[in-house]
């Protein structure tokens, strides 16, 4: 059986790393209280997965629960959860600034025989 063909959109997705993930879904929750469906929607995450790290960040005490019912589920961000927001947007930045202003590598010598 043949799968069917990737959405154009999925052709050019890029892979987000874990803490990617979750920096998106830390930023979409500093705007307020939200649920799982509006964060996925704003970071372009499918829900399962967002659930999936919110259950993380919850553990981890940068994001909480404030309402869970069967059909809706609500998070805010804790003040941990910004903190540890500032610290990885520093590190991207850093990291960014330092990829710029690298030298090239020089062209690789060739054995001339």
């Amino acid at each position: 059986m043949v799968p069917p063909p990737a959405s154009a959109k999925m052709k050019n997705a890029k892979r987000r790393s874990f803490d990617g993930i979750r920096l998106d879904i830390l930023v979409a929750l500093q705007t307020g209280r939200t649920t799982v469906n509006e964060i996925s929607r704003r970071t372009d995450i499918n829900w399962k997965t967002v659930d999936n790290h919110l259950i993380y960040l919850c553990g981890c005490g940068w994001a909480q629960k404030v309402f869970d019912s069967p059909n809706i589920k609500i998070f805010e961000i804790t003040e941990e959860g910004n903190e540890r927001v500032e610290r990885m947007q520093l590190r991207q930045t850093l990291a960014k600034a330092k990829m710029e202003t690298r030298e090239p590598h020089p062209p690789a010598l060739t054995a001339r025989t």
